[in-house]
């Protein structure tokens, strides 16, 4: 999935070498399916990036909404640090969807009835 989305063999790498590449390939192909454009994908793609450097999945520790709203804080705040965005809204919201979708897939494919959302 990630070479069709990406061409430049930095982003490639970069997206293939970073934890969870097979789930996140598994969400990006079931939403490519769903129809979701091609152009979006690659906004996903770098949104789960951020999502699994910024939350804590190495232990399958439950993540609760809670912890999601944190971490889109804490995204948030370095984007507008960064002069990458005028508000931390869209950021805020962009990582809370991703994440909050991306782990309830997660949670389907595994099927807990308890760990990654709770």
């Amino acid at each position: 999935m990630f070479d069709q989305l990406f061409k430049q063999p930095c982003a490639l790498s970069r997206q293939r070498n970073a934890p969870f590449a097979s789930e996140r390939t598994s969400f990006l192909a079931q939403r490519a399916k769903d129809g979701t454009a091609p152009s979006t994908l690659v906004c996903l793609a770098r949104e789960l990036l951020v999502v699994v450097r910024e939350l804590d999945l190495a232990n399958n520790n439950v993540i609760t909404p809670l912890a999601i709203e944190a971490a889109a804080d804490r995204w948030a705040r370095q984007q507008k640090c960064r002069h990458r965005v005028q508000s931390e809204r869209w950021s805020r919201i962009f990582f809370q969807q991703t994440a909050t979708g991306w782990l309830r897939f997660m949670q389907g494919i595994r099927d807990v009835t308890h760990g990654i959302m709770g």
